[in-house]
């Protein structure tokens, strides 16, 4: 019974951390469609940045970084430039696709060439990774709550022509929470890559930054919902991998969209109690 928590907590994490970054983009009034390829793009420079220097954490620096500029891109795009939020998250998703599969075929080739030794699992019988996110599960609570960066996060999201009267530059203010989102997804996408399946493969984030953008909106945009939502789809992710190991004559395929099956439930479900923040995806322009 342990193995089956231990799995949902190890299949969780990497949702729970693109969940984390998801929200405090969207609590800023920024829609991340594009989460699914930001996450593969953290996993992909995380796996690069181990296999050329030999250290982990200096792999997970780099991916940092690289999310950071992907980050303060798409906030340019999306908040100085008004493009549509949408349309630009899809358009990463794609360029993530197609770079992370072109680079690792030009570096790895094919094969197993991009396994690494990566976080192996401590006390608990889970990675570090797991508790770096819980842990950031309480640190993003306090700082949405605590801090006076948080409070201008969530106002932006909510009220942003309250923040530009009080003489706070909204637009600082949402590429700030792009910038930090981004890279709270870039280490979600590395916990993939580096703690899950120590290695990297052409596009394995197979639909967790969709799962992760339901999570926020189940988990009603607080840290703590999000979580438990979190690890609602990791247990739905687990319960799949038992299927197809107990019931082998019944087709594999319809098993494996149990997770997806879920996650339109809960999308449906979540709907109904929406608590999205009112400004979520409109464009603001400031006073002059």
């Amino acid at each position: 019974m342990w193995d089956f928590f231990i799995v949902i907590f190890r299949d969780s994490t990497s949702i729970l951390l693109v969940a984390l970054g998801i929200l405090i983009m969207q609590l800023g009034g920024v829609i991340n469609i594009g989460a699914e390829g930001m996450m593969l793009i953290g996993a992909f420079f995380g796996i690069l940045g181990t296999f050329l220097s030999g250290y982990t954490g200096l792999g997970i620096l780099i991916a940092l970084i690289i999310l950071a500029i992907f980050g303060f891109l798409f906030g340019l795009m999306t908040i100085y430039w008004k493009g549509n939020q949408v349309v630009v998250g899809v358009a990463l998703n794609l360029l993530a696709e197609g770079m992370t599969t072109t680079l690792s075929r030009q570096i790895f080739g094919t094969g197993s060439q991009s396994t690494i030794q990566g976080f192996k699992p401590i006390f608990l019988g889970v990675s570090v990774m797991t508790y770096v996110a819980l842990a950031l599960v309480l640190a993003l609570y306090f700082f949405l709550y605590h801090t006076n960066l948080g409070l201008r996060i969530r106002a932006s999201g909510e009220y942003p022509i309250a923040v530009d009267i009080a003489g706070i530059d909204v637009y600082r203010v949402q590429l700030t929470a792009v910038v930090i989102g981004a890279m709270i997804i870039g280490l979600g996408g590395c916990s993939l890559s580096m703690a899950h399946m120590n290695s990297f493969s052409e596009l394995m984030t197979g639909g967790r930054g969709y799962i992760a953008l339901a999570a926020v909106a189940l988990g009603q945009y607080k840290p703590i919902g999000v979580l438990l939502a979190s690890l609602m789809f990791g247990a739905s992710n687990t319960l799949q991998y038992h299927l197809q190991a107990s019931i082998t004559k019944f087709p594999a395929p319809i098993i494996r969209i149990i997770p997806y099956v879920v996650t339109i439930i809960a999308v449906i479900i979540s709907g109904k109690n929406s608590k999205d923040p009112s400004a979520l995806g409109k464009k603001y322009i400031k006073f002059s």
